[in-house]
């Protein structure tokens, strides 16, 4: 028996070769089945036998009609089994044909192109749709970015979504990390990409945007003539990196009032690179603002300096520096 490797579900009729040998003076019949995986009524129409080979005839076709359908499937097979002939012997094993589906798989997309959530809402769900049920899973793989930052942010979930056969939608679920960092919104973005048995739609790009929580706290320059018992501490931080400075106040409750920061002798104290310096210092808003400050005396000597030092963070400071060469002073301002 001949029969094509595969057919397509739209080819309409597939044909089984049935040969004898050799012609036959007597007639020939042959019962047969048909089987397989595919459904007789839905995926084809069942041919009724037996074939008849007259005297003298060596070959029929049994024809099997094709139905085809709109939905997606898995491919098939059809397998014509003979039964045992009459004046004649079966040779040879059948081999199934299969039946190739030729329906457009569903696309896979994101149902939005943007969520937003806060940051103490704990979680945020994401939804993935398929444009249409199809009877084979489905696969797709998912590619995180954004400004916010897995594990630190938020728990990274898992890599690729899964759709059983005949579900159309699921989702991603993001755990947000709540922490007291007082930061501007950040985002996640998923990327879908390399899908199995599904081609991607049209939003194949989502935006979750993560609101902080956290108050900012606005600080404007606070003043101080340093004329009190004490440093406030409600408007200043001593920093003092190696602890071994002294900070005072001298003068109380006269016009020679000011502040006093004793250092050591020979322990260096660094106000260039590591900055191991002791100082006095004040958060402020990031925004424009003038200060006035006045120092004890005018420098006279060699390596005397005094100045201002604006900290936005642990590595980036702007200088403000009067210092003295030995024949002059200078002012300047430089960043670390």
């Amino acid at each position: 028996m001949q029969s094509p490797a595969s057919v397509l579900e739209s080819d309409s009729e597939l044909q089984f070769l049935v040969e004898l040998s050799a012609p036959s003076g007597r007639m020939v019949t042959v019962p047969f089945a048909i089987g397989g995986s595919a459904q007789a009524g839905l995926d084809y129409t069942a041919a009724t036998g037996p074939l008849t080979f007259l005297p003298g005839e060596t070959q029929q076709v049994i024809a099997v009609q094709l139905l085809d359908d709109d939905e997606l499937e898995a491919t098939e097979e059809i397998l014509v089994a003979l039964g045992a002939p009459t004046n004649a012997t079966l040779g040879g094993t059948p081999t199934p044909v299969q039946v190739l589906d030729n329906d457009t798989p569903p696309t896979v997309a994101f149902a939005t192109g943007q969520t937003s959530t806060t940051e103490d809402a704990g979680s945020a769900s994401v939804a993935v749709e398929l444009s249409h049920a199809s009877p084979l899973p489905v696969q797709v793989t998912l590619v995180f970015g954004g400004s916010a930052t897995a594990g630190v942010d938020y728990t990274l979930p898992a890599a690729t979504i899964n759709f059983a056969a005949g579900e159309t939608s699921a989702s991603v679920d993001i755990t947000v990390i709540d922490d007291a960092d007082v930061e501007a919104q950040e985002t996640v973005t998923l990327t879908l990409a390399a899908p199995v048995d599904a081609t991607l739609g049209a939003t194949t790009l989502h935006t979750l945007t993560i609101e902080a929580n956290d108050a900012v706290v606005v600080v404007t320059p606070a003043s101080d003539d340093f004329n009190a018992f004490g440093v406030d501490g409600d408007v200043w931080e001593f920093v003092d990196p190696l602890n071994d400075a002294i900070v005072d106040i001298v003068g109380t409750n006269t016009s020679d009032a000011r502040l006093s920061i004793a250092i050591p002798s020979g322990t260096e104290h660094n106000a260039w690179t590591t900055l191991t310096a002791p100082r006095l210092r004040q958060q402020v808003e990031d925004e424009d603002f003038a200060v006035e400050v006045k120092f004890e005396s005018v420098m006279s000597e060699r390596y005397q300096e005094q100045g201002l030092m604006i900290e936005a963070d642990e590595d980036n400071f702007i200088r403000f520096d009067f210092y003295h060469d030995g024949g002059t002073n200078n002012v300047y301002a430089g960043t670390i």
